[in-house]
């Protein structure tokens, strides 16, 4: 007679709910991201973002409720501080925060930071993503004086159109003069 073993493998499949990562712990955000927008030399900075953080229902209303900005590992020094939230602790249901970020000294490019929120005692933490796009304004050239000044040198002989103008870039912000030379053109004019 001959016996036969069957190997058995048991699985266990256990499904997690879509919103796992901030729904788990009970304790909420609203909004649960913040995006922050500024063009170069605007005059005004970012209007400050509103955030509620709201503890589970089980949750002592004496909870302590902290938020700390924290940057990704490997953010340069210089990048870091943009992100500020007041106020940094509170208790209760829910505790309402103030967001503000600041591009003061930032280049152009897109910044990314977390909003830290913790509980003591421990009624769950959460990580609130948020994002800060500084970007260049559009471009422009402002010639400066105008054309019907004395920078417009027309041609002559084998010389050619000189215009002179003073160009700002607008990533630079550094006046620079320019004289630009152009061959003759002519106007033609549909007859009538």
């Amino acid at each position: 007679m001959k016996h036969r073993c069957a190997n058995l493998i048991a699985v266990a499949v256990v499904a997690l709910p879509p919103a796992w990562s901030q729904a788990s712990s009970g304790l909420s955000a609203s909004p649960a991201t913040l995006t922050f927008n500024y063009t170069v030399n605007s005059a005004t900075l970012p209007a400050s973002a509103k955030l509620t953080v709201s503890l589970p229902k089980t949750a002592s209303a004496a909870t302590v409720i902290s938020a700390s900005p924290t940057y990704p590992v490997g953010t340069p020094a210089g990048q870091i501080g943009w992100l500020t939230v007041a106020p940094s602790f509170g208790s209760g249901p829910s505790l309402p925060l103030t967001v503000l970020a600041n591009p003061t000294g930032l280049p152009p490019g897109s910044y990314t930071a977390n909003l830290s929120v913790t509980t003591n005692p421990n009624a769950g933490n959460l990580s609130v993503p948020v994002t800060l796009s500084i970007s260049n304004p559009p471009a422009s050239l402002v010639v400066s004086p105008g054309l019907t000044t004395s920078n417009f040198t027309p041609a002559s002989g084998s010389t050619l159109d000189t215009l002179s103008f003073t160009y700002t870039p607008a990533r630079l912000g550094t006046p620079r003069p320019v004289n630009w030379m152009s061959p003759p053109v002519e106007a033609r004019f549909p007859s009538t």
